[in-house]
Order: structure tokens, then sequence, then C-alpha cells
């Protein structure tokens, strides 16, 4: 009595249908995409198994799972369709394509003595793809400023420090994502008290200028504005400062100290974002930073 399972796997469910060898439906569920779960509801099905399943993320892992349940396993690419996604009609497809012999495109999935290895090598060469990758983002960050990176010592943890000092405009925090978000922090001197804050992917000086607006309400127009010599501050920025009536107080350059409140902040930002001050705000969306700094 042979029955052909045809399975459609996802993150939170899966979807069986079972036909006979006749192509008569004889059993339809959706079952939680849990090991012991999968494992149990093929045990239930009575017979000689014949599974297919989709080829995708977690078809290793499925193949891996269930292929000691069955008498065989089959691992396809299906052929794209038009309209909208429907998991039971995709679990049926496979089970008929597979009762029929109408699989032509079979997955190799070969669970044997180097799997493990296999799989550290592939892990092996994205995760040094991903390290290349980040070096030629950093390299090219300093490379925008004319500075020179003779040898390793920039990607060294340790001396990440003093090579930022090079950067008065930046400081950097890697992540899987490689992303770069901008970041605008405004702080009231007296009490260091943050008066507005936000973040975007596309600075510009127009923007900068309207979150200048936005954190200066008319009824707290300070006198004095200390920021740093970042490019972004051009003469939008300085008409804009001339409207709210605030005189600009510039840092001199590679001089973070004489506007230590904000660099201050900002080094707690980093810190809190990757998670080395605050484990529970480690999944913030924001990974590499730029600073965008302003004293009140």
């Amino acid at each position: 009595m042979d029955r052909y399972i045809g399975l459609d796997g996802h993150s939170q469910s899966c979807t069986l249908r079972v036909l006979t060898a006749a192509g008569k439906e004889v059993g339809r569920q959706v079952v939680e995409t849990n090991g012991a779960a999968l494992v149990q509801a093929v045990r239930a099905i009575p017979g000689s198994k014949h599974l297919c399943l989709e080829e995708g993320a977690q078809s290793s892992w499925l193949y891996e799972l269930l292929r000691t349940e069955v008498d065989e396993i089959v691992v396809t690419v299906p052929a794209r369709r038009a309209g909208s996604k429907d998991d039971a009609q995709d679990a049926l497809e496979l089970a008929e394509g597979l009762r029929t012999g109408a699989i032509k495109r079979r997955v190799y999935k070969r669970c044997g003595p180097y799997s493990e290895l296999r799989a550290a090598v592939r892990n092996y060469t994205i995760l040094t793809r991903d390290v290349a990758r980040a070096k030629n983002r950093l390299k090219a960050l300093y490379l925008s400023r004319a500075i020179q990176l003779p040898g390793e010592e920039v990607y060294q943890p340790a001396k990440h420090e003093r090579w930022e000092r090079m950067l008065p405009s930046f400081f950097t925090v890697p992540t899987a994502t490689f992303g770069v978000l901008f970041g605008f922090l405004v702080l009231a001197h007296e009490r260091r008290r943050v008066l507005h804050f936000n973040v975007t992917a596309n600075p510009s000086a127009e923007w900068t200028a309207r979150q200048l607006v936005q954190a200066f309400p008319e009824e707290r127009v300070p006198r004095f504005l200390v920021r740093d010599r970042d490019g972004v501050y051009g003469d939008r920025i300085r008409h804009t400062l001339d409207v709210l009536g605030i005189e600009e107080v510039i840092t001199a350059a590679r001089s973070p100290w004489q506007n230590a409140f904000a660099e201050r902040s900002t080094w707690r930002t980093r810190n809190v974002t990757v998670g080395t001050e605050n484990k529970s705000m480690a999944a913030m969306p924001f990974r590499w930073f730029r600073r965008k700094v302003v004293q009140v």
C-alpha cells in the first residue's frame, strides 16, 4: 500500500497532503514546523511512504529529519506558476508529481559522514566573504577622507578608537547587514538632556535643517549651538540658524573633547546599540551610525 506525500514547508507551519497509488486523496493536515510534530505526523501515515518536498531554506533540515521515516524522499525545484501562493495546492502538486513520475528536477541531498564538514566549509566561505566585504566598506570610509590605511591595524578591535579619531564626523559599528544609518543628536548642555534625536539613511542639508527646526520650538531656542565640522553643515544650515537666532560655535578639527557631552552621548549610544551596555537593546534597528552632533 503506497502513500505519496507532498510537503510544503514554511517557517511557521508545514502542509501535508497524502495520495494513494490511484491518486485518491486520503489525508490532509497542517503541522507546526517542529521536528517532533512532523515526525509524528509522518509516522501516522500507514503503508509504504514516498515523500516529496520543495527545495528551500528548510529543505536540508526536513530531509535529514524525515529520511529515516519514509521509504523514499525527493527534493525538487518546482516550476514557477502565476497567481497567489496556495500551500495546500503546492503540497498536492508535489504528491501528484511524485506519484505520476512527473518530477524532473531533483536536488541531491546526501546525508553522510561528510555532511557536517560540508556545512562547516559553506559557513566558512560565507563568513570569509562577509569579513572581506566589511573590510572593504571600512577601507572605503577612510579613503573617502583621504586617509591611507597601512597594513591591517585599522581592522584590529584594540586599535579602533585611535583610528576613529581621524574621522571626527563618524563612528562605526559593524553588523551582518553592512548598512549605514545617519544619526542626529541635540543635547542640552546644562543637564545633558536629549532634546532631539533622529536617524536617516539619506542625510542632506535639508534634512539636517529640518531636524534643527524640530529640535528648537520657539519657547526654548538656545543662544549658542556647539557643533563639529561635518560637511553637511553648509549654507543651508547657517541660514536656518540665523533665522532661529542661534549663534553657532564650531569645534576645532579632530578635537572631540571640545564637545565632550555630545561625544559621550554618542559613545554610549553606539555601545548600547551593539549590546555592550544593555543586552536587551542589542536588536535596535541601526548598526552603522554616522554622527551629526550638536550641543546646546
